[in-house]
């Protein structure tokens, strides 16, 4: 709720304020120059819109700012603790990385188990732990949650992104934690589509 009327009031608070400091600009910039000219008292009324209208901005910019932190806290990925992140997992590991026979053939045979649609605790039933798992957040200002991954590394030759040598298995989730697609280069069929901000 307190997201929902800022989000109304902040643009407004900065619309009056602009308002107020184009009056300003035209009116109390003359009037100065008229009272530093005839020694007479310029109208009081000025510095009452002048406050205004710096109150006004000010407000608007708080209430702003504060809607664009709760958005950006409220709608971020969370890590499941219970798994680990890239940098955890590489640091267990030695590069050059094989999986064991056994976590090959795990995802192999159970390939078939899991689809679109499959939560986060149905692959780990078939697949076993992921080597980690990624959120994968928005880039724009008010960063969303566009999803999660699942990472089952074969081989994977050195610790840094190749498309081409990296054997691997992705389980891409939905926010909501839904798989959206299963994609490797292992031999193994693709299922669903890249999931778009």
């Amino acid at each position: 709720m307190a997201g929902f009327r800022s989000a109304y009031l902040a643009p407004l608070f900065f619309f009056l304020g602009m308002v107020c400091e184009l009056v300003l600009v035209g009116w109390l910039l003359p009037a100065s120059y008229y009272f530093v000219r005839t020694r007479l008292r310029v109208n009081v009324y000025g510095y009452y819109m002048l406050v205004g209208s710096l109150l006004a901005a000010l407000s608007g910019w708080f209430l702003l700012t504060n809607y664009r932190e709760d958005k950006v806290t409220a709608i971020r990925c969370t890590h499941d603790t219970n798994l680990a992140t890239y940098d955890e997992w590489a640091r267990q590991v030695k590069f050059p990385y094989v999986a064991s026979p056994d976590k090959i053939r795990r995802v192999r045979d159970n390939y078939s188990i899991v689809g679109i649609g499959s939560s986060k605790d149905d692959v780990i039933r078939a697949f076993g732990t992921p080597d980690y798992e990624r959120e994968y957040n928005s880039k724009a200002i008010n960063s969303r949650c566009v999803g999660y991954g699942f990472h089952y590394y074969f081989e994977k030759p050195e610790d840094m992104a190749n498309e081409i040598h990296d054997k691997v298995v992705d389980v891409y989730f939905s926010p909501e934690g839904k798989a959206t697609w299963i994609v490797g280069n292992v031999g193994l069929p693709e299922e669903g589509s890249p999931r778009r901000p």
